[in-house]
């Protein structure tokens, strides 16, 4: 990743929609991302654990690597009220 993708994004561009180098920078990292997946998921928790499986995991990948910044994960919880 790197160079070439950032070239490959360039040469996206059209009359209409060009493109600009600077939003460029991070075209790997969009890359990465449709081919991993959405960003937004949804899990059944039952007896107060994720129901995925003995071999599911989540895991947080931030694929743009070019500058550091907080991220927040956002959780919503809907059904049953239950208390933990």
């Amino acid at each position: 990743m790197g160079p070439e993708h950032i070239k490959f994004g360039l040469s996206l561009g059209t009359k209409e929609y060009p493109s600009e180098k600077w939003t460029m920078l991070n075209t790997d990292a969009h890359i990465r991302s449709s081919i991993f997946g959405s960003p937004s998921l949804t899990f059944i928790v039952k007896d107060k654990k994720i129901q995925m499986g003995s071999l599911g995991k989540v895991y947080f990948v931030d694929w743009d690597q070019l500058r550091e910044r907080d991220r927040t994960i956002q959780v919503m919880i809907m059904g049953e009220q239950v208390v933990l």
